[in-house]
């Protein structure tokens, strides 16, 4: 296939302006709301040590694995044949998981509960409604996919939420939430990574790009 020197500057551009407007417009918001803007560029609390925090950072590195794989996924597939039920999938999947990533890094639940009062329990079963959203709709598909790891990410990320309430002391309960968090999230990175790779592998090798169904 040709490479599209068009397309592409376009596709350049048009992150590069995205990014400059998002940037102005969150300087424009902090100077609205009287904080400084370098508030946006300051480092991590755990910055100057690689211990503090490490497991955490790693699962948010891990988080910005999925809308990656099903965006990129999307783009190679698209090149490789006409759009295909399996591209709603992966466009769902990259919302869905891109949401995830959003409030995993910034902690929205944290702060919507902070400024409105609401319950951490209550957003959380928000965002789980929300989910259950995604899984109906896309319901007639799980079965073509690896969905057992999906299963398990979601009883250990449950475990992991029980251990939030801090029955066995801060730092117990803070290690036995965290590490049923990782390989909750790392599950969940495996699912969309061979969901994702196995789209492309068949349309790579089937002559004549079929109907994923």
């Amino acid at each position: 296939m040709p490479f599209n020197h068009r397309s592409n500057r376009r596709a350049i551009l048009g992150w590069n302006g995205f990014t400059l407007g998002l940037t102005i417009v969150l300087i424009i918001y902090g100077k609205t709301v009287g904080m400084a803007p370098s508030l946006l560029v300051q480092p991590p609390p755990a910055a100057f040590h690689l211990y503090p925090g490490f497991l955490t950072h790693g699962i948010q590195t891990l988080c910005a694995v999925p809308p990656i794989a099903c965006l990129f996924s999307l783009a190679v597939l698209r090149g490789l044949r006409p759009p295909q039920a399996i591209d709603r999938f992966l466009v769902g999947g990259a919302i869905a998981t891109g949401a995830f990533l959003a409030n995993e890094i910034l902690r929205i639940h944290i702060v919507i509960g902070h400024a409105a009062g609401i319950p951490k329990w209550l957003l959380v079963l928000g965002f789980a409604g929300l989910l259950g959203v995604y899984w109906y709709t896309f319901r007639d598909r799980w079965a073509k996919t690896p969905y057992g790891l999906l299963v398990a990410a979601g009883i250990l990320f449950i475990l992991a939420f029980s251990m939030d309430l801090r029955l066995l002391g801060p730092d117990v309960s803070a290690l036995l939430e965290g590490i049923p968090k990782l390989f909750s999230i790392l599950n969940y990175v495996l699912y969309f990574w061979l969901t994702s790779k196995n789209a492309v592998v068949q349309a790579l090798q089937t002559p004549a790009i079929a109907e994923l169904h």
